[in-house]
């Protein structure tokens, strides 16, 4: 129901992980549009993955369920090759895992998308040239050679999360603050899904001008020269249930600018901000590494 609402999707995936409901990756050889369930498990739906068009993920799941699973990342592109095909659909199923464990690693894979795609458009155009038909299968396709896999290992975790991250809006495969869950909590931290469901007019929820703790990697950070020729900064602070806006005034961030970076890990003081007509932030007090 919120497959296209990150910000909404990303508490529920949390809870799952919460309750001991496993979330599967999407996958080509699996995966349907939506989400679906697979022995007793949540499997992501390609929809998921972003700037994947519709009408391409519906060639795939045709093709697969025709022609049965894809065996290797070569066959993949063979296959789905001319059917609303393109580099970027398939760089961001490589990128968030939708096409890991068919015999190659992602940095293999991006490596090979050149290679592959011209070797493929090479022998469309010889069958044009031919008067081979496009879709025509069998020994046709077979003179398409697979180029060598080239011997890199895999990106590294932190890599592999970030572009996770950036193809989904979700950290899939694990998340920078999972092992920061048990200090959270000793710490008696505010969870960001909480903050952002603050309610002027509910007085169960947090109030403007609560101060909270959080316990945050900092994905996104964006300087600002105010007109007193001075710095502040505007940052994007995640949890493992969402993610919230944080406003550094000029006097804290010479205070704390060594601290400010993107994909620090750190632990922030600040006063939340809550008003009707926008989403609640944070404004910081202090700041220092977890």
């Amino acid at each position: 129901s919120v497959l296209d609402n990150t910000e909404k999707m990303v508490p529920y995936i949390s809870e799952c992980a919460n309750l001991g409901v496993e979330v599967l990756p999407p996958h080509v050889n699996h995966s349907a549009e939506n989400f679906t369930v697979e022995d007793g498990k949540v499997r992501f739906g390609l929809l998921a993955v972003k700037n994947v068009s519709g009408v391409f993920i519906k060639a795939i799941i045709n093709e697969r369920e025709k022609n049965g699973p894809f065996a290797s990342f070569f066959t993949f592109c063979r296959r789905v090759y001319g059917k609303e095909f393109n580099r970027r659909s398939v760089e961001h199923f490589i990128k968030c895992g939708a096409l890991d464990g068919l015999g190659t690693n992602r940095r293999q894979m991006l490596q090979m998308m050149d290679p592959i795609i011209s070797s493929l458009e090479d022998d469309r155009k010889h069958k044009i040239d031919g008067q081979i038909g496009l879709f025509d299968v069998g020994s046709a396709f077979e003179e398409v050679a697979e180029p060598p896999i080239p011997d890199v290992p895999e990106l590294p975790d932190r890599e592999k999360l970030a572009l996770e991250k950036l193809t989904t809006g979700l950290y899939i495969s694990g998340h920078p603050m999972a092992e920061y869950r048990d200090m959270a909590k000793k710490l008696r931290c505010a969870r960001i899904d909480n903050l952002l469901e603050a309610d002027p007019q509910d007085p169960s929820s947090y109030r403007d001008g609560a101060k909270v703790d959080v316990l945050v990697i900092l994905s996104s950070v964006k300087k600002k020269i105010t007109k007193n020729d001075t710095t502040m900064a505007f940052l994007e602070a995640e949890d493992m249930y969402g993610s919230i806006e944080v406003i550094v005034f000029p006097k804290a961030y010479t205070q704390y600018a060594p601290f400010i970076a993107e994909d620090a890990i750190v632990l922030i003081k600040a006063r939340l901000s809550v008003r009707d007509d926008e989403a609640p932030k944070l404004l910081l007090e202090s700041i220092e590494p977890a």
